[in-house]
């Protein structure tokens, strides 16, 4: 074999070698989350406690076999999650859920683990010191900000702008930040400015993060795409230029 062969066998084997991995991680990585949790009941009944799951995925996902833990209490899913869609696990009868439970949410806040057929973690949440957020109040429930940053993330977490969330649809924008009102308030500050700003760039910095689960894998996509091209391109070069004995 000459030494040309050689070095396109080795590139198409470093090639699959790359990207195989690349397609595992997307396969695996935040497959089916955590999505809503309302940890407050209802205003007819705060035993109406619900946890709604949200499929990332392009493809419909079986859940047969796969377990919802609360704290030590486990409960066997069934039937599936259409693609990009909600399942919702719901104590209340009466609801349009996928699953009824008996187990109760505490206040003060549960450790929530999903597993799938094969008893991988596919999802874990660890609030049991207490709820990022939530109010039981206005029974606004718990919403997750993005789906593709972990859900152990404190500040990706909001209230919902609704009382009793959204169940089973988009979840909402959150309660609005009123700029003019923190304005007013950071006016009898001693630093009012710098505490307007960092609320401004907070609320920038969410308006501009994707979204999208197919424009935050597109674009990490791109970026392997590209880094592997450089290194197999340089590596192809290396090798034809180097002289055969």
């Amino acid at each position: 074999m000459s030494e040309k062969s050689k070095a396109i066998t080795l590139v198409i084997i470093l090639f699959f070698c790359t990207t195989i991995p690349l397609s595992l991680v997307f396969a695996s990585d935040f497959l089916i989350v955590l999505n809503e949790i309302c940890w407050m009941g209802s205003s007819e009944k705060t035993s109406d406690e619900w946890i709604e799951l949200y499929n990332n995925t392009n493809e419909k996902i079986s859940l047969e076999n796969w377990i919802l833990k609360i704290d030590d209490t486990e409960i066997k899913l069934k039937n599936t999650i259409d693609a990009q869609g909600y399942y919702l696990v719901s104590r209340n009868k009466t609801t349009q859920a996928n699953l009824i439970f008996s187990k109760a949410l505490k206040n003060t806040g549960n450790k929530i683990i999903l597993f799938n057929e094969n008893k991988n973690i596919i999802d874990e949440l660890d609030w049991s010191k207490g709820w990022p957020a939530g109010d039981n109040k206005t029974k606004q429930t718990m919403e997750r900000k993005n789906s593709l940053l972990s859900g152990s993330i404190q500040s990706n977490w909001q209230t919902s702008a609704n009382s009793g969330g959204t169940p089973k649809t988009k979840n909402s924008n959150g309660i609005p930040i009123n700029i003019n009102s923190n304005r007013n308030e950071a006016a009898s500050q001693a630093v009012p400015n710098q505490n307007i700003q960092i609320l401004e760039n907070v609320q920038n910095e969410n308006n501009q993060f994707p979204k999208s689960s197919t424009s935050y894998q597109a674009i990490l996509f791109a970026m392997f795409i590209s880094f592997s091209s450089g290194a197999i391109i340089f590596f192809l070069k290396k090798s034809l230029s180097q002289k055969t004995y």
